[in-house]
């Protein structure tokens, strides 16, 4: 038999949530190991990441949305970053 949850669930601190995802985030641009993404800002709010700032190749971008995508507690991601050719 497999145990049922019969009690609700803790409604989460959002802010801190979201702050601490805003932090590991960040933190995961500047580890990835392309120093150029340490420009990019991401602000969350419920899981959802927005990320945004200026890069030199659309390779970058990508690299910057893979990284915040697999970093814990982001469940979504918009991406409001610019190419700049």
């Amino acid at each position: 038999m497999i145990p049922v949850r019969t009690t609700p669930r803790q409604p989460v601190a959002t802010e801190s949530t979201d702050d601490s995802i805003q932090h590991r985030v960040k933190r995961e641009l500047s580890a990835a190991g392309y120093p150029h993404l340490r420009s990019i800002t991401g602000e969350s709010q419920e899981g959802v990441v927005t990320l945004a700032g200026k890069v030199s190749r659309y390779h970058d971008m990508q690299i910057a949305l893979t990284v915040a995508m697999r970093t814990e507690g982001v469940e979504r991601l918009q991406n409001q970053i610019t190419v700049m050719n």
